[in-house]
């Protein structure tokens, strides 16, 4: 794993690669802010023909895995394998038109689409809704659907269990040591075991194990299913789905429908506002999210219930029966995942008078403290926690 020795939120210093500006004939490039990988995106004006994006990346970049260069590299096989093999989601899903590799950086561009994230149309629920059923109706019949096959036995341990192993390192170097070192710690009033505990459950209960074991993988058509990469046009219908993982083996559904739940229940308004973190191990943590929404709640608090409507949840019901439960398992363990990426962040961010490396430093605290409560929720059998979003409570 690639090692750094800057706080997380240094800048990198941003050029557009030069090859790139050459092959695209660049009179401007303008970065575009946001994202949650180290990536960079640019806006390119071009001397002749339409604006296009360029997304960037250099090896310098991926302190974790799936934001390194490696996996980068694989988006653009991944999204022309979808063109070539899902011939009926084809029509919404991102382009590649043009590929750039040099020594230790690659490049992709893309068109520049029209049309806004999903989840502006959230002050609309029932409006979110139909169109989500759209864009999911297409995810799920023209692509997860088209390949199926089961799933090895330590499948959950291994992309689960195994993702988290990798990053515990880079949480231990940067967040307080009682937070590893003790047993327990107390997240808005509830006990919960460190992580260090909480995967030596996971790893140690085979009963456990075996119950989150996919029932099926599916045709790899994402592998990070944020709702931010979900672009639709309200006007008329249209939708495209951006910015694939970088896989290409078969992929567990349930994965991205968590990372859509993500989105909903703390990722993009993390991102966007931060959060509010009070106490310490001593006397028990206090988070919540500096931008509360009812909007946010009450979405993904129909979210389940939205997919298990589908045809495709009602097919994951007769091949997949444990897919509720592996969905709020997997969505703690993207929260707690996270925690790990925002210590490699390289975008500036700030929130009040936090800013930059504090910022960042202010997010994985954040998601690792609500992701230690809502694993331990889940796997304690309570599931309210994902059915109510106020359940995490505000410091006062």
């Amino acid at each position: 794993m690639p090692t750094r020795t800057e706080a997380p939120g240094t800048p990198v210093a941003a050029r557009l690669p030069h090859p790139v500006q050459v092959a695209l004939g660049v009179r401007s490039a303008r970065p575009l802010g946001g994202g949650g990988s180290a990536a960079r995106l640019w806006l390119v004006e071009r001397d002749a023909g339409e604006p296009q994006v360029v997304k960037e990346t250099t090896v310098a970049d991926g302190l974790v895995d799936g934001h390194d260069l490696a996996t980068f590299e694989v988006k653009p096989r991944q999204i022309r394998v979808v063109h070539a093999l899902l011939p009926r989601l084809s029509p919404h899903y991102v382009e590649v038109v043009g590929e750039w590799r040099g020594p230790g950086w690659a490049a992709y561009a893309m068109p520049c689409y029209a049309g806004v994230p999903v989840t502006d149309l959230l002050p609309d629920q029932d409006g979110f809704f139909t169109v989500l059923e759209r864009v999911f109706r297409a995810l799920t019949e023209d692509g997860y659907a088209v390949r199926e096959s089961p799933a090895p036995a330590g499948h959950f341990r291994t992309v689960h269990v195994g993702r988290l192993r990798r990053r515990l390192p880079l949480l231990r170097r940067f967040l307080e040591p009682e937070l590893f070192e003790a047993r327990r710690v107390t997240v808005n009033g509830r006990s919960c075991r460190t992580l260090p505990a909480l995967l030596a459950a996971l790893e140690a209960d085979g009963a456990l194990a075996a119950t989150l074991r996919p029932g099926l993988l599916a045709f790899p058509v994402h592998g990070d299913l944020n709702l931010g990469n979900l672009l639709v046009r309200p006007a008329d219908g249209g939708f495209v789905v951006l910015d694939p993982r970088g896989v290409l083996s078969p992929w567990d559904p349930v994965y991205d429908f968590a990372k859509s739940l993500f989105s909903l229940t703390v990722f993009e308004r993390a991102l966007a506002g931060g959060f509010v973190i009070g106490g310490d191990a001593a006397a028990g943590y206090r988070v919540a999210l500096r931008s509360p929404s009812a909007a946010f709640d009450a979405a993904a608090a129909g979210f389940l219930p939205f997919l298990a409507r589908l045809p495709y949840g009602r097919r994951l019901d007769e091949a997949d029966p444990g897919w509720r439960r592996r969905l709020l398992v997997t969505h703690a363990v993207h929260c707690l995942a996270e925690s790990a990426c925002r210590l490699s962040d390289r975008k500036p961010r700030a929130y009040g008078e936090v800013r930059d490396a504090a910022a960042c430093l202010l997010l994985a605290r954040g998601l690792h403290l609500v992701g230690l409560r809502l694993l331990e929720d889940v796997l304690a059998g309570d599931a309210g926690a994902y059915a109510d979003w106020s359940t995490v409570d505000r410091p006062g």
